[in-house]
This record gives C-alpha cells, sequence and structure tokens, in this order.
C-alpha cells in the first residue's frame, strides 16, 4: 500500500508539473529559416519506369536507398494505377559541425527529402534521409562561402546514374590553389529502373565528384561564382 501510494503521488505531483507545458502550432517561418539554404530539384519520371534509387554523401561514403514509384489511382479508374508525373529532391545541407551529436565534428548533418508529384501537383510519400556530410573546419582561415547547384544538364535514361546536385565549400583562390576542395564536398545522383517487382540499387558506382566538375555546366557555374 505504502508503494501505491508513492506512485499515485508522483502521478499527481507530474500532472501538477506539466501545466508548465503548452503544444503550440508550429509557425511556418521557424521551418523557412532552417530551409534557407536549401535546393530543390524535380525530374521528369521516365515512361516505362517502376523504380528509383538514389546516392548521396561524399565519394568516399555514399548511403543508397531503393523504392517503388508511387502510382495514386486515378478517380476516372479507381484501382489502377497512373502515371506519376515527376520526382521532387529537396537537399538541406548541413548549418553547423557535429550535427547535434549525430555527426563528428569535421561533418554535419544534411537532410534529403523526395517525394512524388502527382499530374495535378500533389506531393506523396515524402522519404526523409539524413546523413552525415563534409563541413570544413571552424579555424579554416581560407574558407569563404559554399558552393550549391543543381545539375539539370544531364538527360534522364533508365537504368543510369543521373547526377542532380553537388554541394562544396569555396576557398579563397588567392590563397591556396585548392579553389574547391574535393574532400569537402558530396553529391546526389538518382537511377530509375523498369523492373516491377523488385527495387534494385546498380553495382556501378555513379560518377564522382572530380568527374562532375569537368560537366561543362558545373565549370561555367564555378567560373561565375
Amino acid at each position: 500500500m505504502k508503494t501505491l501510494r508513492m506512485m499515485l503521488l508522483m502521478l499527481a505531483t507530474g500532472a501538477i508539473q506539466a501545466q508548465d507545458m503548452t503544444e503550440v502550432t508550429v509557425q511556418p517561418h521557424f521551418v523557412s529559416a532552417w530551409l534557407d539554404n536549401a535546393t530543390a530539384i524535380e525530374l521528369d519520371i521516365p515512361t516505362g519506369a517502376h523504380t528509383y534509387a538514389v546516392r548521396f554523401g561524399p565519394d568516399e561514403l555514399q548511403p543508397a536507398m531503393s523504392t517503388f514509384i508511387n502510382r495514386p489511382p486515378t478517380l476516372q479508374a479507381p484501382g489502377v494505377s497512373s502515371e506519376s508525373g515527376r520526382l521532387r529532391l529537396v537537399v538541406v545541407p548541413p548549418e553547423q559541425p557535429g550535427g547535434s551529436g549525430t555527426c563528428n565534428r569535421h561533418s554535419g548533418q544534411a537532410m534529403l527529402f523526395i517525394g512524388t508529384i502527382t499530374p495535378e501537383g500533389d506531393t506523396d510519400y515524402l522519404h526523409n534521409m539524413p546523413f552525415c556530410a563534409p563541413y570544413p573546419d571552424r579555424n579554416e582561415p581560407f574558407q569563404t562561402n559554399r558552393f550549391a547547384m543543381a545539375i539539370t544538364e544531364q538527360p534522364v535514361v533508365i537504368g543510369e546514374w543521373i547526377p542532380v546536385y553537388l554541394h562544396a565549400w569555396l576557398y579563397d583562390p588567392t590563397e591556396t590553389s585548392e579553389f574547391l576542395p574535393v574532400d569537402q564536398a558530396f553529391s546526389v545522383h538518382i537511377s530509375f529502373h523498369a523492373d516491377n517487382r523488385s527495387t534494385h540499387i546498380p553495382d556501378e558506382l555513379p560518377p564522382r565528384i572530380p568527374e562532375l566538375l569537368d560537366l561543362d555546366e558545373v565549370r561555367y557555374t564555378l567560373r561565375e561564382h
């Protein structure tokens, strides 16, 4: 009985203390401030594609994920899948090293959101994939700013890796010959597949960051930066 009375007393005390807490509505500006440096990219889903794979992160360690493409039923034919219009990716780069204890002091937590966009513009089946990305030393004297770009001039072909995003940290070329350190960069790649029975991650790795730097689109963007 003494134990029961103690438990009831603890519960009552907890209820009183809980009155100091209030659930409030999430303010959009709070979230938008976090997404200020995000990049949104949309790709046409090629005809015949049923799955896609994605690789993301630095060259040395790229996590991978593969899943089916969501095709919601149409109003005209319930139960019959319709063609999805586009695939949307939102890349949120890290804002600080450590990632609140998730990553080490040489990297920060980045986020990758992927969702299907129907022809009507609706978003469904949003995937959220956090990962650790390189982050420069705060004491590095030559760091100037970040470099982030959507790579949009690559054709979307079933069965091939398509580079869609590149992120790096720029350094002052007057102080060092290394304008864009490759080891402080990460990329995102997509690959569509026609197999409608199982998901698939290609054994072949996507282009590495030095190869992406040789793309005309990337070179011109860097030149203008």
